[in-house]
């Protein structure tokens, strides 16, 4: 799976834009405000209908125009291609898929799925939890195909279960989501625990072809190894009372990243940690396009920052390695490893792409 063609009209500095990306690495060269970081930016707008920048729609039309598009064509290995396209307005949101009537949010991330890595990736480690979850989701969401509507079942019942808690009713109504909560909570815990196993054994694969590289994950469910989901909520229950809110449980879920054995925000250097996380959502996109056939597009923002040479040169041969198509940003050519420089170069320019 890999976009064929582009097309961009109106998203932040970039007017009118139609380029045609080879199948494997397309190198993306522009200043700082030229519009590199736009054109990935249109790709997954493409894929999810927003931006990995900004929440808010409106910001991303370019000034002066009232609406933005995004139309793509997508090749897929011996199966028939299709198209794609998003068009934003005041208040409205449209997107189209060629191989399906009426889509919905779901069918354009499943017929389009990207991965992003972007120069905030460290928010991985630095930031709570949450962060982490996501990252571990995504994957979960692409492999797991029963994945998303447990996960929405789970979460509509901890809602209830936190809006009783918060409304101090009697403790029959709050354990009366109990049992929904350890049906789809066990399930979800399971699903994840499996997606980390095997993110493991492919880190510890691609390491090997790396020599000084030591790192490793460790998965935390969101509760205590020795005691069930569903006596914790019963043991909890006062705890969850006085705070007003579900204390643990799998939305608490975590991942540990280790380097050298050792906590990697804690021991790992930035280029260190970069190349890490890198490498970890390159093999999660990796093991999605095995385990689907959807193989992801990778969309790796300002590739330089803060990367070595030499490590900038393993993570692109990884890349390169890995088959998947991937749009890469630098500020410039000569960032770009000479014996790694092999794919389509675009160059952007005053929101012109050449």
């Amino acid at each position: 799976m890999y976009l064929t063609e582009l097309q961009i009209r109106n998203l932040r500095c970039l007017g009118s834009v139609h380029i045609q990306p080879g199948p494997g690495l397309n190198f993306i060269v522009g200043d700082n405000g030229e519009g590199k970081t736009s054109l990935l930016e249109a790709i997954h707008i493409l894929s999810r209908a927003r931006s990995f920048r900004s929440n808010s729609g409106q910001k991303v039309i370019k000034d002066g125009e009232t609406e933005l598009t995004v139309f793509g064509r997508v090749a897929r290995e011996q199966q028939p291609g299709y198209s794609m396209g998003v068009q934003r307005r005041k208040g409205e949101l449209e997107f189209k898929l060629s191989n399906s009537p009426a889509p919905r949010i779901l069918d354009m991330l499943r017929a389009l799925p990207v991965q992003v890595i972007s120069p905030d990736l460290h928010s991985l480690l630095e930031r709570g939890p949450g962060q982490r979850r996501r990252f571990l989701d995504w994957g979960v969401f692409h492999v797991e195909p029963e994945f998303h509507a447990i996960w929405q079942r789970y979460h509509r019942a901890l809602l209830q279960r936190n809006s009783a808690l918060r409304s101090k009713q009697p403790e029959s109504q709050v354990t009366a989501w109990n049992t929904e909560l350890v049906v789809t909570g066990q399930r979800m815990d399971t699903l994840r625990s499996k997606h980390v196993e095997a993110l493991r054994e492919k880190l510890a694969v691609l390491l090997q072809q790396h020599p000084g590289l030591q790192a490793d994950l460790e998965y935390q469910r969101g509760w205590a190894a020795d005691i069930e989901l569903s006596d914790l909520l019963l043991s909890n229950i006062q705890r969850d009372r006085q705070r007003g809110y579900t204390v643990a449980g799998p939305h608490r879920a975590d991942i540990r990243l280790l380097w050298q054995g050792k906590q990697a925000a804690e021991t790992a250097s930035r280029g260190e940690q970069k190349l890490l996380i890198s490498m970890l959502h390159l093999i999660q996109a990796m093991m999605v396009g095995e385990e689907t056939g959807a193989r992801p597009i990778l969309l790796i923002d300002d590739m330089a920052a803060e990367l070595g040479r030499d490590y900038r040169g393993r993570f692109i041969a990884a890349v390169a390695a890995s088959g998947l198509q991937a749009f890469l940003s630098f500020l410039e050519a000569a960032q770009i490893p000479e014996e790694e420089a092999r794919g389509v170069m675009f160059h952007v320019k005053h929101g012109q792409v050449l």
